[in-house]
């Protein structure tokens, strides 16, 4: 068993989504950032993204609820959908994460 402390601001209620063809998870956190997960299985223990560029990506910045819904990944057009407690979806390209896109 592994631990892995994502974000010691907020806790989460988002389930993880994982991509088990690329041993990486996604998982939003109360605070509205999502966070990529690599290795999950392999290579080592479970570590955040060194990607500190892109990773965590700020989804949720206004609003009165920052909770994230759980991920889910869409590999053919390389996007993670998440809700929030606003009442948005989102739509993160997992390639570009700083492109964020949302939608009422």
């Amino acid at each position: 068993m592994s631990t892995l402390s994502i974000s010691a601001a907020a806790n989460t209620l988002s389930s993880p989504w994982v991509d088990y063809s690329s041993d990486v998870a996604y998982v939003g956190t109360d605070d509205g950032k999502l966070y990529k997960v690599s290795p999950v299985f392999g290579g080592g223990g479970p570590a955040l993204s060194s990607d500190t560029t892109n990773w965590p990506v700020a989804v949720v910045t206004s609003g009165t609820s920052n909770v994230l819904t759980g991920p889910v990944l869409d590999t053919a057009d390389a996007r993670i959908f998440l809700g929030d407690g606003n009442g948005y979806l989102y739509a993160v390209n997992s390639t570009a994460p700083a492109k964020t896109t949302s939608a009422e």
